[in-house]
């Protein structure tokens, strides 16, 4: 998950602090609460609405660094692939890696 420092650059909250997930279906279950809100902030480009898209990144693509005023949700699928913020932070996401981006500069590499 990204947020933003006090210098205003993009960084990464830990997501290793546990507590967060819920064993269900006695044991054969369990459900990751990544993160929860009862609203929008910041503000998504639809008012009032979502956006899902799929997106296949060419191998070797390396986007400019860029950044979307809303509320991401990136999953992997399959091979690799990096993000990294304005601050220089970067992780390597890999299939079932979740970034949940709250409107941080950053850039993708494949």
């Amino acid at each position: 998950m990204t947020t933003h420092n006090e210098e205003g650059k993009g960084i990464f909250l830990p997501t290793d602090h546990g507590g967060h997930h819920e064993i269900m279906v006695n044991g054969h279950a369990v459900a990751n609460i990544i993160y929860p809100t009862s609203g929008n902030a910041p503000s998504i480009h639809i008012k009032n609405g979502t956006v899902v898209r799929l997106i296949d990144f060419a191998p070797g693509l390396d986007s400019p660094m860029h950044r979307a005023m809303s509320l991401d949700y990136s999953i992997v699928i399959e091979s690799e692939l990096e993000i990294t913020l304005d601050s220089g932070e970067s992780r390597i996401m890999r299939p079932g890696d979740v970034s949940v981006q709250r409107a941080t500069m950053h850039k993708w590499r494949n």
